[in-house]
């Protein structure tokens, strides 16, 4: 270690600091640790940066020959200052604007979607995510499916092979279907009202999420602002 005593404070904190730089952030604004637990930047609730300090005190210590030097890297105290010190460190520093700051990520537990383009990719570190939604893409989905069966009113063309069936069969060859029957002027008439809710539904999403994230980061700018 560069221009520290071996096996001082300073010496630890700058060992600690290296082990840790991929995983560990300090903001000194909010006097907070988060930690990186490989699918989002995690507030440190639990002195979990004390543990991992632990963790390297005893490793060194337990190399030692002195029993003195042994209790002294050891101590609560050591670990203490080694936590003080490594938030200074350049590599494990952040600000306060760098987490969260595109609100066009949506971060879930199978990875990170860009609500540019819809794709699905890893999780990233220099995303900087703190949130995550309880679940990833795929699956049943029950309460997408409900809120589909709600605004298309459970019409059957959404049910595949039963439209037929509810809506009295198929056209004639070469008939349209809004030239058929009455049964089928209104469902071709449902069909366009279904697909135009549809179509809004799923254009809105985005803006709600956007609107929703912008609010969130006026409520943590305004706690922010409390604090100072």
């Amino acid at each position: 270690m560069a221009n520290a005593p071996l096996n001082s404070e300073e010496w630890l904190a700058q060992m600690f600091a290296e082990r840790r730089a991929d995983t560990l952030r300090y903001v000194a604004k909010w006097a907070a640790w988060l930690w990186w637990d490989d699918t989002r930047w995690r507030w440190d609730h639990t002195r979990h940066v004390f543990t991992l300090a632990r963790e390297l005190c005893c490793e060194v210590a337990n190399s030692l020959n002195k029993p003195s030097e042994r209790k002294r890297v050891a101590s609560a105290k050591t670990r203490a200052t080694v936590v003080a010190l490594a938030g200074e460190d350049r590599c494990l520093v952040a600000t306060v604007d760098q987490w969260d700051r595109d609100p066009w990520l949506l971060n879930t537990p199978d990875g990170v979607i860009d609500l540019h383009t819809g794709k699905l990719r890893a999780h990233r570190r220099e995303d900087y995510c703190t949130k995550i939604t309880a679940v990833g893409p795929g699956g049943k989905c029950p309460r997408w499916r409900q809120f589909l069966r709600e605004i298309t009113d459970e019409m059957p063309q959404h049910v595949g092979m039963d439209s037929e069936r509810h809506l009295g069969g198929r056209p004639k060859p070469g008939q349209h279907p809004a030239k058929g029957n009455r049964r089928h002027r209104s469902a071709a008439l449902a069909h366009e009202d279904i697909s135009s809710g549809f179509l809004f539904a799923l254009a809105a999403m985005p803006i709600a999420i956007f609107i929703d994230v912008q609010i969130s980061g006026c409520i943590a700018r305004a706690i922010d602002f409390g604090r100072g």
